[in-house]
């Protein structure tokens, strides 16, 4: 039994002595120091069909896994980039890319390339099984501190500038400082900006709104002449009140006489302006004649010295349009007061 042992043995120590065949290795560059890349390229002959079967005749080159163990094993001295091995007849060129990241010498221990070639075969290709091992020679991997004979490092220097860009490097950091200082502005700019905002657009709220009352004030004289006094008066209200309502933000379609006067001293605070107090007197004059029909002084005065019913209008249109005017003007005065306040 013992003898039937020893004879397999020797029998496979044979068979992997005679599949470990030598050839010519090659090392690009010819000096390797750390942190090169470095091709490897041994070149065999083998009669033994290491790529292919007979159905598979054209496949002649084959990419070869790296994650293979006897790649691993070296891990801490070496990468291996990629590999890959072709054929030419009978002779093979086994490739391998690698990063050296440590000095002394690199050794591969021999390894079954056969069983590489298996690991690396795409689905569908077939290869003859069975070991063939190659052994690379060493590779030896330099200090260049060491060949150039350097006792210390040199210190970094600092970047060189092309000629004129000092200039624009300049330009370009104001610039940057100006924006940045920019923006700082704006945001702490925001309340006053957001505020000045809100007055444009309330100037041109109250721009239009006297416009349109005066707009329907003069529609209102053109076609007066067949209207009552009654109907002019209540049409006169009516296009007032739409303007005192939009100047307010209040409704008063339904307030008397006495709830606008009312309404007047609650906004202003008792400190009402003339041309609110002479809407109020106009508001009684209106409510007279519609409602005190018959009575004295119940219907507006017309003679050749006095037009009651267009001097009305007019006085409507020169108040109104003054209201819109001044709104306007207090509301950018007073933005640009405060922004200069805070300058």
């Amino acid at each position: 039994m013992k003898k039937i042992f020893l004879a397999f043995f020797v029998l496979n120590l044979a068979s992997r002595v005679f599949a470990l065949e030598k050839g010519t290795q090659l090392v690009i560059p010819d000096k390797v120091f750390i942190g090169d890349t470095v091709e490897v390229r041994y070149i065999f002959h083998s009669d033994v069909n290491l790529l292919f079967d007979d159905l598979d005749s054209d496949f002649s080159q084959l990419a070869l896994s790296t994650d293979f163990r006897d790649f691993d094993a070296l891990s801490d001295r070496c990468l291996v980039k990629s590999a890959g091995i072709s054929r030419s007849a009978s002779d093979y060129t086994l490739s391998l890319e690698l990063v050296v990241w440590k000095t002394d010498v690199l050794d591969f221990p021999p390894f079954d390339l056969q069983a590489l070639v298996l690991k690396s075969l795409p689905s569908g290709k077939r290869a003859a099984s069975g070991g063939f091992w190659v052994d690379l020679e060493p590779i030896v991997v330099e200090s260049i501190v060491k060949a150039n004979g350097i006792a210390s490092f040199m210190r970094h220097k600092p970047p060189i500038l092309l000629p004129g860009t000092t200039g624009l490097i300049v330009v370009l950091s104001v610039l940057f400082l100006l924006l940045l200082f920019g923006i700082f502005f704006f945001l702490m700019r925001i309340p006053s900006i957001s505020d000045f905002l809100s007055r444009v657009m309330l100037s041109a709220t109250m721009k239009k709104n006297s416009r349109l009352a005066v707009k329907k004030l003069k529609r209102l004289q053109k076609k007066s002449g067949g209207m009552d006094d009654a109907q002019f008066a209540l049409e006169c209200q009516l296009i007032l009140r739409a303007f005192l309502g939009a100047h307010f933000k209040e409704d008063f379609s339904s307030s008397t006489t006495y709830d606008l006067s009312r309404a007047f001293n609650r906004i202003f605070l008792d400190d009402v302006p003339i041309e609110f107090d002479r809407f109020v007197d106009i508001f009684s004059r209106t409510d007279y004649i519609r409602f005190a029909r018959g009575k004295v002084d119940s219907e507006f005065q017309k003679d050749s010295e006095m037009d009651e019913r267009k001097n009305l209008v007019d006085e409507l249109v020169f108040t109104i349009s003054a209201l819109g005017r001044e709104v306007s003007r207090k509301s950018v005065s007073a933005d640009s007061h405060s922004q200069g306040g805070s300058l």
